[in-house]
C-alpha cells in the first residue's frame, strides 16, 4: 500500500492537492530525516483543511435538517390556524396535525 492509499483519500481533487503539496516539498538529494518535519507540517495543514471541510459539510447537513423540521412544525401550525378559523374542534385539530392541545390554544392568541 502506498502512503497516499494509507491516507484514505477518496476524492480525486483531494488526492491531486495532496500530491501537489508533497511534490513541492520533496527535493532530490534530501534525506528523509531532513524531509520528515516538512512532510509532517504539510500533513497537519491538510488534515486541518479536511477537518474544517468535513465540519462545514456536517454543519450544513444539520442546519438543513433543523430547517426542514422547523418548516414542518410551522406548516402544522398554519394548518391548525386554518382549522381554528373554520371552528373545528381542538381535539380533532390536535389529532390531525399532531400538535398538542396547548400548542393549538396558544395559536388562538
Amino acid at each position: 500500500m502506498t502512503p497516499l492509499e494509507m491516507t484514505g483519500l477518496k476524492s480525486a481533487k483531494l488526492v491531486k492537492e495532496f500530491e501537489r503539496d508533497l511534490s513541492d516539498v520533496f527535493e532530490e538529494g534530501k534525506s528523509m530525516q531532513t524531509m520528515a518535519p516538512i512532510v509532517k507540517r504539510v500533513l497537519r495543514k491538510k488534515a486541518s483543511e479536511w477537518l474544517i471541510a468535513a465540519g462545514k459539510t456536517e454543519g450544513k447537513a444539520e442546519g438543513m435538517a433543523e430547517g426542514r423540521a422547523e418548516g414542518m412544525v410551522e406548516g402544522k401550525r398554519e394548518t391548525a390556524r386554518l382549522m381554528l378559523a373554520r371552528d373545528m374542534e381542538i381535539d380533532v385539530i390536535a389529532d390531525l396535525t399532531g400538535l398538542s392541545v396547548e400548542e393549538i390554544n396558544a395559536l388562538r392568541a
